[in-house]
Formats: structure tokens, C-alpha cells, sequence
């Protein structure tokens, strides 16, 4: 009787099937860690497009009133104001016409900002605060809402902080009163 001999499966066979799961894995694996990345890019774009119908819903409100009139609103048990500039984007928020903080003012635009996003987040879960409950008290919320006069802008800034896309970069959601334009771009971390 003649015996068959069975053959098994040799070091080659596995050195062969080992550097193809290596080539699937270079090719796949990268394509897995950007997608963290891009769910954060997302967020902020979602963000940007909520705040960005937030204010075309009170530049419609304003429109009806005249922009050189401010907007009130209750916010809680509080009443605001949102003052426009006179192209109809908002600029400033406050408790009256003769008491409200503008978009533009260091310190105080840090503070107009962060109530300007809870008023146009309302009823959201996207939390936000101020540079300087950032930096004194340690606070930590999604958003760190900056006032901001510039070269090219003034207006808002909204530093994400849950996420960096590279190192010592940070996702900034901007919105901008001179032409009211709101978008969504990656920038160092404001000190």
C-alpha cells in the first residue's frame, strides 16, 4: 500500500500570509484613526451650521423691528438685548440697550460671546465658557468663547476643547459680525 503524504502548512506559507495582513493593515488602519479626527471636524462643523442659522433666525427677527433697534429676548428669567450693526448681523448682547457688551471688547467680548452661544445653543448640551474660567478657575466645557478685534475680523471666537487635529493646533469656530460669516478652521491654542 502506497501512503499519501499529507502535507502541512510550511514557515514560508505563514511568512507569506503574516506580510499580507501587513500590507491590509497599512492600508486600512490608517484610513480607522482619522476617523476620530474627522468626528471631531464634524462636531464643529455642526456646531458652526447651529450657530449660523441661530443668527439668520434673529437677523430675520430684527429685520421686522429695523436693525438700528435692538432685539429682546428672555433668556431664563433674564431679559437681553441683541444690538446688529447696521448691515443686520449681530454685534452685542446685553440686559439693555445702554448696558450690553460688544463682540470686540477683550475681556468683556469673552463674556458677550459666551452669552451670545448659549443664546443661540439654547436648549442644546454643547456647554461653553470664558478664557478666564479657563484659566483662573480650571473650568473645562466644549467650547471656550473668546472675544476677538483683529486685522481681518471681529467677532467670536469658540476654541473647541475636547480635541486636537495635530499637535498644538485646535478646532476654532468663528463668527464674524462684518459680514456674518461663520466657519469652522484649525489654529493654535490662544493664550
Amino acid at each position: 500500500m502506497h501512503c499519501k503524504r499529507i502535507k502541512g502548512i510550511g514557515l514560508l506559507d505563514i511568512l507569506v500570509v503574516v506580510f499580507l495582513l501587513g500590507i491590509v493593515a497599512a492600508i486600512v488602519v490608517p484610513r480607522f484613526m482619522n476617523l476620530h479626527s474627522d468626528a471631531h471636524r464634524a462636531n464643529n462643523q455642526g456646531t458652526a451650521a447651529a450657530i449660523s442659522a441661530g443668527i439668520t433666525l434673529l437677523q430675520s427677527k430684527a429685520q421686522h423691528k429695523g436693525y438700528d433697534r435692538p432685539l429682546t429676548f428672555q433668556m431664563g428669567e433674564e431679559d437681553y438685548v441683541i444690538l446688529f450693526t447696521s448691515d443686520g448681523w449681530p454685534q452685542g448682547i446685553g440686559q439693555s440697550r445702554t448696558n450690553y457688551m460688544l463682540f470686540e471688547q477683550s475681556e468683556l467680548g469673552d463674556a458677550a460671546c459666551k452669552l451670545f452661544f448659549e443664546v443661540i445653543m439654547q436648549g442644546n448640551e454643547t456647554s461653553v465658557i470664558t478664557r478666564n474660567d479657563y484659566r483662573k478657575n480650571g473650568e473645562r466645557a466644549d467650547y471656550m468663547a473668546m472675544g476677538f478685534r483683529g486685522r481681518v475680523y471681529d467677532g467670536c471666537r469658540y476654541i473647541y476643547t475636547d480635541a486636537q487635529p495635530e499637535k498644538g493646533k485646535v478646532y476654532v469656530v468663528k463668527y464674524d459680525p462684518n459680514g456674518g460669516n461663520v466657519t469652522v478652521e484649525t489654529g493654535d491654542m490662544p493664550r
